[in-house]
């Protein structure tokens, strides 16, 4: 009895070594052809069923599952032709077969050896059954969109249509494809310089925006000093009296007008022009001045600045000069005595002979002594 079975299981080595030749031949020549020819998916078919059937006789039941499995697969495949399995899915359907062919020879190694075979084969299983699945979706989406052809000649007539209007769209411009290239390589290059202009025109935004509030700043920081300079000024010139500057928009100060407000000691002014040309002049000195104590300068000349003053305004107008003396030093173009008799140094031009100009120049000390 123990040589029978040695003798079928030699019989069943020996039929399962030459049908796994015969599949690996099979498969060289498909993958050199990158396709299976219909005599390929029957002998494989066949192949597949007598492995399995064998498989189920010596009770190898992990054979006989993998062998039933890829017989299932050509099944499907035999009913509907190599055309069921996408071009881009038939290196996944090789790969399966050679992975089965391996499987087989490694089992039936340990088969000769008198090993136990190997019984995890549930990812390859899973592996087979999802490729089946794909087929079997791809299959019926396939034929969900197939529409039979009731009229075959109206069907051909359509046909013709469809490739004279093709024919109408004329010869076929070989060099698209570099003018495309060429264009959107173009395209690229001025979409990059468009970014960085608008990058450019982000950050200027930026920084105009930025100096303009520094500007807004600074010059109602000023505007408030100089506001305070003149109202001190105005009365130390004028002897009381109320002044201020004031914004005619406060909101936007860098595109308001300023008003000055002015009224000297026992009168009331409602604008500038109800003042004298000499209290107008006073005014403007006095915001001069106020400008210049909060920005003094370290040379300043005056040309007949004090011309519509009296004499008396004149005297007080060149004594609030020494006021700024220690950070400024004046030039003074008059003809006004009070003027002159506060000043350090004199220079007078005059003419004693026609076309002759002579410059004479006095110190305080020696203009004290004329007097």
């Amino acid at each position: 009895m123990e040589n029978n079975s040695d003798s079928v299981l030699e019989m069943y080595l020996y039929e399962t070594n030459t049908l796994l030749e015969q599949l690996d031949n099979i498969m060289l020549s498909a993958e050199q052809a990158d396709t299976l020819s219909e005599d390929d998916v029957n002998e494989i078919f066949r192949i597949m069923h007598t492995l399995k059937g064998s498989a189920a006789m010596m009770e190898f039941e992990p054979l006989m599952t993998i062998a039933h499995r890829i017989e299932d697969l050509f099944y499907l495949i035999r009913e509907k032709t190599m055309e069921v399995i996408p071009e881009q899915d038939r290196p996944q359907l090789f790969d399966l077969l050679f992975k089965s062919i391996d499987y087989f020879r490694s089992e039936v190694s340990k088969i000769e050896n008198g090993e136990p075979l190997s019984n995890n084969i549930d990812n390859f299983l899973n592996t087979i059954n999802t490729f089946i699945d794909k087929i079997n979706g791809e299959a019926a989406e396939a034929q969900a969109q197939a529409q039979p052809l009731e009229d075959l000649q109206t069907a051909q007539r359509e046909l013709q249509s469809l490739k004279a209007q093709i024919r109408g769209l004329g010869t076929v411009n070989v060099a698209a494809i570099e003018e495309y290239a060429e264009v959107s390589k173009r395209y690229q290059f001025l979409s990059e310089q468009m970014q960085d202009a608008e990058t450019a025109k982000r950050e200027l935004e930026d920084l105009i925006t930025s100096l303009t509030e520094e500007m807004q700043r600074i010059f109602s920081e000023s505007f408030s000093v100089i506001d305070r300079n003149f109202q001190e000024i105005f009365k130390d010139l004028f002897g009381g009296g109320e002044a201020r500057l004031e914004l005619t928009d406060p909101e936007h100060v860098l595109e308001s007008g300023i008003e000055i407000k002015v009224a000297p000691p026992g009168k009331v002014i409602k604008n500038l022009i109800s003042l004298s040309g000499g209290e107008q002049s006073f005014v403007a000195i006095a915001i001069y001045f106020a400008i210049l104590r909060l920005r003094p300068s370290p040379f300043c000349i005056l040309d007949e600045i004090d011309a519509a003053l009296d004499e008396g305004n004149v005297r007080r107008y060149a004594q609030y000069l020494q006021n700024f003396t220690d950070t400024t030093q004046f030039i003074l173009v008059t003809h006004r005595r009070s003027a002159m008799e506060e000043a350090s140094v004199l220079y007078g031009v005059t003419m004693q002979e026609d076309g002759i100009s002579r410059l004479l120049r006095m110190e305080q000390e020696e203009l004290e002594k004329t007097e």
